[in-house]
């Protein structure tokens, strides 16, 4: 037995591609009335230029809506491998493999949103060197994705300092202790 399958397709200029639907946000699309995130006061600042290792380094995520209306937004902020996220002002949706992710944040009309993140430096990280860590955050509302770099924070080391004494033979035994000298006491 022998079958026959036809397949009919028609076309025509208008449908091939459909206009996309607006991204108006439930106000009308001709409306000035737009929120703002986009601007100098949206951003990610380091509350430290310098720390060592184990210290806690503390970020505020700044999010200003100058627009009109109120803005909703998803903020995610990827913390550098040498970073272990400790807590957060508001707690995120999401914590995982140091991807921090806060959905639905509204910014209300001409005013601002901040959320302090402490980290602790040092994880995954060497012991013996110095290294920055450079970090941002994406805000993404309206189909935009807005990125803040927050400033370099330095991490180093703790460094010891041992004393090296030669004493007489003719003494007996006297007992040494290391000093550990922190930046911040010889500034």
């Amino acid at each position: 037995a022998t079958a026959e399958l036809v397949n009919r397709f028609s076309w025509t200029a208008d449908n091939l591609y459909p206009p996309d639907e607006p991204e108006c946000w439930s106000l009308p699309c001709d409306s000035d009335e737009q929120p703002e995130l986009n601007n100098s006061g949206t951003a990610k600042v380091a509350h430290a230029e310098l720390v060592h290792v184990g210290d806690l380094v503390g970020y505020t995520l700044v999010l200003s809506n100058t627009g009109a209306v109120a803005a909703r937004a998803t903020v995610t902020d990827a913390l550098d491998g040498r970073m272990t996220f400790v807590t957060a002002s508001v707690a995120p949706d999401e914590s995982a493999g140091g991807m921090l992710v806060w959905r639905d944040v509204l910014v209300p009309a001409g005013e601002a949103v901040r959320i302090t993140v402490t980290v602790r430096a040092g994880a995954n990280a060497p012991m013996h060197q110095s290294y920055r860590v450079a970090n941002a955050m994406v805000v993404s509302y309206r189909g935009q994705a807005l990125m803040r770099q927050a400033a370099e924070v330095e991490v180093e080391p703790y460094r010891a300092f041992v004393p090296m004494v030669q004493r007489p033979a003719e003494r007996t035994a006297r007992v040494f202790v290391p000093v550990v000298w922190r930046a911040e006491q010889a500034r």
